[in-house]
């Protein structure tokens, strides 16, 4: 086409392609604009939405994109409210509003049967989409997310039973100093990420996040059950889980696959596979472990 257009004896010949190309970036934009989350496209190939966890930017995913860009179009989105992203009305709830939007991402943009990888919060999304639109995905990702949080903590939790204490839990945080709160992000931090620099990037990440939209998201996670719900998902889930952070308190390796097992029960034919390296942030601290699961996962028919 370029060189159809150089030798074109018509002067408006090149003007032309000119047009469509602002035509074309200005249809990108406004097609970025109709959506509250951040999306950062690259590679080729079958499409695959990347979701970050709590106030994470999508660049948490950089390593991975750099892996899967060579065969997949990575679609790697930034919540809103999370890094610099402008925050919406939570007042409603924030995980449905997610969910719902990312569906229709994939609806309007006609992505055929994309792939979803989803990390802690975007893990417990890709799960709630994937019951709602079993058919409208192919495969799952879920990095270290469970259906249904508050059970860990509370054995006999239930979504009512955990909203009082969920209420609580916010409020005192949203009362918190700033100075405060930083030291005890630092410190939940250093339980989840074993690298001081990415500890740090964590941080200014979650500096950057609004505290509302955070405490709406954390709300949504510890009073939304999704584990019957995932009865309804009937492609492949690979679910990658952690353990060795909380060895120091007696949790063992077959505790934790077991609580997994639990969890996903309803999940027919779901793959569990724990690292044995990595914390919470598993394709930071793991990062060869967790894309040898994946793509080995990915490669499967």
């Amino acid at each position: 086409m370029k060189n159809l257009i150089c030798q074109s004896k018509n002067p408006l010949t090149p003007w032309i392609a000119v047009l469509i190309g602002i035509f074309t970036a200005l249809s990108t934009i406004s097609k970025a604009q109709d959506y509250s989350f951040r999306i950062d496209q690259s590679g080729q190939g079958q499409d695959i939405l990347l979701i970050p966890g709590l106030t994470c930017d999508g660049a948490v995913w950089d390593a991975t994109v750099s892996e899967l860009q060579q065969n997949y179009t990575c679609h790697v989105i930034t919540l809103p409210g999370f890094a610099g992203q402008p925050a919406i009305d939570v007042s409603e709830g924030f995980t449905p509003q997610m969910s719902s939007e990312l569906i229709r991402y994939v609806q309007e943009n006609q992505l055929n049967q994309p792939i979803v990888i989803g990390h802690s919060l975007g893990g417990f999304l890709a799960l709630d989409m994937l019951s709602q639109e079993p058919e409208l995905f192919s495969k799952a990702v879920i990095v270290d997310a469970l259906p249904f949080l508050a059970k860990i903590q509370t054995p006999q939790a239930t979504e009512e039973s955990m909203k009082p204490a969920a209420k609580n839990m916010i409020a005192a945080q949203q009362n918190t100093p700033p100075e405060q709160y930083a030291e005890q992000q630092r410190m939940y931090l250093r339980s989840m990420i074993t690298d001081e620099a990415n500890i740090d990037t964590a941080m200014q990440w979650g500096a950057a996040s609004d505290r509302s939209t955070v405490g709406q998201a954390m709300y949504d996670l510890y009073t939304t059950d999704l584990r019957d719900d995932i009865a309804q998902i009937n492609k492949p889930v690979l679910v990658l889980g952690a353990y060795i952070a909380y060895l120091q308190y007696g949790v063992t390796k077959e505790m934790t696959l077991t609580n997994f097992q639990n969890q996903y029960s309803e999940l027919k034919g779901v793959q569990i596979s724990l690292s044995d390296k990595g914390k919470h942030f598993i394709m930071w601290d793991d990062l060869d472990f967790f894309m040898q699961q994946t793509t080995d996962f990915l490669s499967k028919q």
